[in-house]
């Protein structure tokens, strides 16, 4: 057939059975045509979107890591739920392969991709152009749930670390005020420093000399636990009250709502199908059938001049 495709050029070959190839060519238009009607169509809904307020975990942009947490298998689980999506695709649940029948079949119809500017664009494909609508919008309100119990989790860790942190310095602080109040009704220090000078003072001039050598004594048992006691309250407090700050963040940030998708298309229900192109399938379908018809006629020519 190879030496007779060589001596013969198709275009001879196709006008000596053109009458033949005619009737090929519309009986497979006609064919192929209807058998277009026999494919579900499919609608089209997508939104696209930029990622916002994302906490970074790593290397990645933000849109690599959205992109990472809106593939994810819980949200796929969710969608499953929400949609019914084995009934939906006419699958039996309690077969054997129905998780990974159901993800392929989602894999087909949803995609995710990042756009040359860095957005994010969800496409869903379904025969019904609501449900494909409600997807993909249900798809982004899955991501922002996930993303925000995903902060709040770590939130929480951090809040508890806060707590335990914040209860330690004020038992802390605690003891010392204690401390410094034993002191000051006891020997009366109340100001280590500013004492130190007035009764020194009081001594040289012989004014109470009995009181004051009472007082600087006590004042030398005691002063300089005083004293650090005042410096260590002093930092306690300075600490104690960034760790508040830390803590009252922590309590924002479990108690906060948020988003983390910034809507730039929003997805829509569309009123003309996606697929089947009937256009492309008949032309797909007639050039086959002329492709086959002409090797067949070859084979028909190549065994006649043989004989």
């Amino acid at each position: 057939m190879e030496n007779y495709f060589r001596n013969k050029s198709v275009a001879s070959l196709a006008m000596k059975w053109k009458y033949h190839l005619i009737v090929i060519a519309v009986v497979a238009a006609a064919l192929s045509f209807a058998a277009s009607y026999l494919i579900t169509p499919k609608f089209k809904s997508f939104a696209v979107f930029y990622p916002t307020n994302i906490m970074p975990l790593s290397d990645e942009s933000e849109t690599e890591q959205i992109l990472e947490i809106i593939k994810s298998q819980d949200i796929r689980n969710d969608i499953f739920a929400a949609f019914d999506l084995f009934k939906h695709y006419g699958i039996d649940s309690a077969s054997e392969k129905a998780y990974s029948t159901i993800n392929n079949i989602f894999e087909n119809n949803v995609t995710f991709s990042k756009t040359e500017n860095e957005a994010i664009m969800i496409t869903v494909y379904d025969k019904d152009p609501q449900i494909a609508s409600d997807m993909v919008d249900s798809i982004i309100v899955f991501c922002n749930r996930k993303i925000l119990n995903m902060q709040k989790e770590k939130s929480r860790e951090y809040l508890t670390v806060t707590h335990d942190l914040l209860t330690r310095k004020w038992s802390q602080m605690d003891s010392l005020v204690k401390r410094q109040n034993e002191i000051r009704k006891e020997y009366g220090i109340l100001d280590y420093r500013i004492q130190v000078e007035q009764y020194t003072k009081a001594m040289l001039e012989g004014r109470n000399s009995g009181d004051s050598k009472q007082m600087l004594d006590y004042i030398k048992d005691y002063g300089e636990e005083f004293r650090v006691n005042d410096s260590l309250l002093w930092m306690y407090s300075k600490k104690f009250g960034e760790l508040q700050s830390n803590y009252d963040n922590n309590v924002r940030d479990v108690e906060k709502y948020i988003t983390y998708t910034h809507i730039i298309t929003y997805p829509y229900p569309a009123d003309v199908k996606s697929s089947p192109k009937r256009s492309i399938i008949t032309i797909f379908g007639v050039l086959g059938a002329l492709l086959m018809s002409l090797i067949i006629i070859a084979l028909i020519e190549s065994k006649k001049e043989k004989k």
